[in-house]
């Protein structure tokens, strides 16, 4: 249907030559072999994985609504729990990356839903594949369905440093993002069981730190046991860095698929930036870090980095962006920080 060729990103219109269907789609797309969608149409509706996950939030008890187009009309919503205000997206890879949704789309349902007074939970396919109990533990807590959890105190736990082993494990256990790399691992033990970690780095020019500050700290990772339900944890955690580290400020992120940063909020940070949509490389049923396929020295330097990972088969998923939240040291709790710790590399 186009006259002419624009760019391999470009959304091209197309004519079937076989049904006379028009359709649009970019390129690159077309160069990998997608056809008609009359011709050759791809499954659609529920996913098995989909379904898997509604039964699993309906086991807890609580009334679902399957595919609403009534909250954020004509938008559809996967999964709608009207007696907790919370809706949930099963973002499928093949079908959440940018072939078929711009990067603005999970971002602009998840405000959509703020506006109806709803938190909007997305949840990647890989998420939900490899893991799930991970997920599952999460919408447990969310959903306030953690009767069958150990409910303690944190005055109970004795705050120490971990080795990274201990840490590692811990997190590749029970954080959706798995293993960090960090300066200082903080674990909280009850009757001599790990059951909380939290872990900080320095920020980086990544992360937006213009210069590398040793005062300036990430808070990288957070996350307790999937069998405890621990009051006050983060907070006795957040102490023990700040008692026993040198800092000036101390920043973190809430990923706005999953978190609103109420947590932030309770531990007296302030919400200093809202980022726009980031994305990974996908490519089958998996996603890779962009980091991890960032334009090498020896590509080319006038072709963008995404136009080369499509070549190699790859395509962009988009998330919602993050919240960035930051706390600042003030002159009354600076004191004399010279008997303060120094963190090991």
């Amino acid at each position: 249907m186009d006259s002419q060729y624009r760019y391999a990103h470009y959304k091209h219109q197309w004519k079937c030559l076989k049904c006379g269907t028009e359709f649009t789609q970019p390129w690159y797309s077309i160069q990998q072999g997608y056809l008609c969608p009359k011709c050759y149409p791809r499954p659609c509706g529920s996913s098995k994985q989909e379904d898997e996950l509604a039964d699993f939030v309906k086991s807890l008890g609580v009334e679902v609504i399957r595919h609403d187009r009534i909250l954020i009309n004509p938008q559809e919503l996967d999964i709608v729990i009207p007696e907790k205000k919370i809706a949930i997206e099963y973002n499928g890879l093949y079908w959440h990356n940018e072939e078929h949704v711009d990067k603005n789309y999970h971002l602009q349902k998840t405000e959509l839903c703020e506006e109806k007074g709803y938190r909007l939970i997305h949840i990647f396919e890989d998420e939900w594949i490899l893991k799930k109990d991970i997920v599952k533990s999460r919408l447990k807590y969310i959903l306030g369905k953690t009767k069958n959890c150990s409910h303690i105190g944190a005055r109970e736990c004795t705050i120490k440093e971990i080795s990274s082993q201990e840490k590692n494990d811990f997190l590749d256990q029970f954080h959706i993002q798995g293993t960090d790399s960090s300066n200082v691992k903080l674990g909280a033990f009850y009757q001599n069981q790990l059951v909380a970690v939290m872990t900080f780095s320095h920020g980086s020019l990544a992360k937006g730190v213009k210069k590398q500050d040793p005062l300036v700290w990430e808070l990288n990772r957070f996350c307790t046991h999937s069998k405890f339900v621990i009051s006050g944890i983060a907070s006795k955690l957040l102490g023990y860095f700040k008692r026993n580290y040198k800092w000036e400020q101390i920043f973190s992120y809430a990923d706005r698929r999953w978190s609103s940063g109420d947590l932030y909020k309770k531990l007296g940070f302030q919400l200093e930036h809202i980022t726009q949509p980031n994305y990974w490389y996908t490519k089958g049923s998996g996603r890779i870090h962009r980091f991890n396929l960032k334009k090498q020295l020896n590509e080319p330097k006038d072709i963008p980095e995404y136009i080369l990972r499509l070549k190699e088969g790859y395509t962009r998923i988009w998330d919602c962006g993050n919240l960035k939240f930051a706390l600042e040291n003030n002159i009354n709790e600076k004191g004399d920080q010279s008997i303060c710790l120094q963190a090991s590399t």
